[in-house]
């Protein structure tokens, strides 16, 4: 019943949970179908053979198709227990890419501004996962060249599986992945 004022106050909290709800309210209200040019743009078709390639998060469906492309690819992330190198080797990784492929999860976890300074120099940086918030005007003066989330398709369907404490997986049917091409 609070206004998405409240919500979205929080969304430079350090409490992580207050961080996420505010990215959750703004993409309720920013990433709208019917008013973001969106393409079907797979984030992978960005990366040609040469191509160095970070990832930073694990996005375990896209290991194996971007590793078919190219052969310069490392996955920095946080949980250790994932075959990948650690969270702060991706400062020294992103320096060197021609391809950044970045979680929306450091929107959250603050952590978006000091990957994207390091990624400065990529040909692409993409921002990848159903938290992102798919409007451009908010990358505008970064080197972020494709937003790639989420559209909520069936909004009733989403708060059932969310209360019920649905993750990703179980959204996949009642969202729609899209892309907006922010510089290229």
């Amino acid at each position: 019943g609070k206004s998405g004022t409240v919500l979205l106050d929080k969304i430079f909290s350090y409490n992580l949970l207050d961080s996420t709800l505010a990215i959750a309210c703004a993409n309720a209200i920013l990433n709208d179908k019917n008013k973001i040019e969106s393409t079907n743009i797979d984030p992978v078709e960005v990366i040609k053979k040469d191509d160095r390639v970070v990832m930073i998060g694990y996005f375990a469906p896209l290991i194996p198709i971007i590793k078919q492309k190219t052969k310069n690819f490392v996955v920095c992330e946080r949980d250790s227990r994932r075959n990948a190198l650690p969270d702060f080797a991706s400062y020294f990784e992103l320096r060197k890419c021609d391809v950044a492929i970045i979680s929306a999860t450091t929107i959250i976890n603050k952590t978006i501004d000091g990957l994207l300074n390091a990624a400065k120099k990529a040909q692409k940086t993409v921002i990848l996962g159903p938290s992102c918030i798919m409007d451009k005007r908010i990358f505008k003066e970064t080197s972020v060249t494709h937003l790639c989330g989420s559209f909520i398709r069936d909004a009733k369907r989403t708060k059932e599986i969310i209360s019920e404490g649905g993750g990703t997986k179980k959204l996949k049917n009642t969202t729609e992945k899209g892309c907006v091409l922010c510089q290229c």
